[in-house]
């Protein structure tokens, strides 16, 4: 029975990120990791990250980080394709993020999940 119910909640899980991850639209960069301000931005998203209390709340909050940061890439890449080591460091940027959102989700348990549905 528990394999099951786990199975059953790994599939609900799976899907669930996936249609959410399908529906994302890119959004508009803002600032950008060449801006000096940039650095507002990374804290604003550390205290939204802070003030997330629930598993799948912060899970859904890295997601949507996840995605900004890929926006800030193709931006930067559009805009100054001849700063590459700019580009390197926002999908070095990209790349911690996605590294924070799988621990995020290898700690999300199947009972997160349902209560957050509730």
């Amino acid at each position: 029975m528990k394999k099951i119910f786990s199975i059953l909640i790994a599939i609900i899980l799976t899907f669930t990120f996936t249609a959410s991850a399908a529906f994302v639209q890119p959004r508009n960069a803002g600032l950008l990791p060449t801006n000096p301000f940039y650095f507002l931005k990374e804290w604003g998203r550390g205290i939204k990250l802070v003030l997330s209390l629930k598993a799948v709340r912060k899970a859904e909050v890295s997601l949507g980080i996840l995605n900004d940061k890929a926006s800030e890439v193709m931006a930067l890449s559009e805009i100054s394709a001849v700063n590459q080591a700019a580009i390197e460091q926002a999908i070095e940027n990209y790349q911690e993020s996605a590294a924070e959102f799988k621990l995020l989700l290898k700690q999300l348990s199947p009972l997160d999940i349902l209560l957050d549905k509730i």
